[in-house]
């Protein structure tokens, strides 16, 4: 994304709007020309904005586990979660509220369970920058 041609345009509409701002503090502007000069920040600013470049669009689940999976002590469980976004998805499992460590993956396994093993689990998914 970083070459992708919005965010190098991104980047140029930035840089012009640093040069403002530094003007600002550089010069003793007129009221009539500091309003000039705001009124161009502010369509700087309007015009560098774009969220799919700069933050990546919301990942979308693909797949997912049943909402309710039902096991025997001893059995392995996977459950599985995928997801698609515009930059690199970052994966976290949790349980009953807390993360659990070590789990961005797409497929949390759960080995030899035990009565300790039940739980509520979820799969929350976002875009890695």
């Amino acid at each position: 994304m970083e070459y992708h041609p919005r965010a190098i345009e991104i980047k140029r509409l930035l840089k012009d709007l640093e040069k403002i701002i530094s003007k600002l503090f550089k010069e003793d502007p007129t009221v009539s020309t500091l309003e000039a000069m705001i009124s161009q920040a502010k369509l700087l600013i309007i015009n560098s904005r774009d969220d799919d470049i700069l933050c990546g669009k919301k990942p979308n689940i693909e797949r997912s586990s049943p909402i309710e999976v039902v096991t025997v002590v001893g059995e392995n469980v996977k459950l599985v979660c995928e997801a698609t976004s515009t930059l690199e998805v970052e994966y976290v499992w949790i349980k009953n509220g807390q993360a659990l460590e070590s789990t961005n993956n797409t497929i949390l396994e759960l080995k030899n369970v035990t009565p300790e093993s039940e739980g509520a689990y979820k799969c929350q998914v976002s875009s890695r920058r």
